[in-house]
């Protein structure tokens, strides 16, 4: 299992976006987490929400991180929620709520 956070933002200029990659790339970094380029002409990006998925095809700028506790607890997460499906074979997930928030199991 695996869980991918896409952040999204508007900024300011092109000045304010490389000083948010060198900002981000340098902490990530001294962490010792793994970065990857993504900056691209011609880019194809799986994006999700609430409606669907799709892909956006086009220009990208940025940098991926993958810090390496977030890794091990979505690891640790997905193995649980295997867990708890597993044991409770009506569960249901992931669910949205009226509220809107997301439920990964529902017994």
């Amino acid at each position: 299992m695996g869980i991918t956070i896409h952040y999204q933002l508007h900024l300011r200029d092109e000045s304010a976006l490389h000083s948010l990659i060198t900002t981000v790339r340098e902490y990530a970094i001294a962490h010792g987490w793994p970065i990857r380029d993504i900056a691209r002409a011609d880019s194809v990006l799986p994006r999700s929400n609430d409606v669907g998925d799709w892909d956006y095809s086009g220009p990208s700028s940025g940098i991926e991180v993958l810090p390496e506790a977030l890794a091990q607890s979505m690891a640790t997460c997905g193995d649980m929620i295997r867990d708890a499906m597993a044991t409770h074979p009506n569960a249901k997930g992931p669910v949205r709520l009226a509220t809107g928030r997301w439920a990964d199991v529902i017994t």
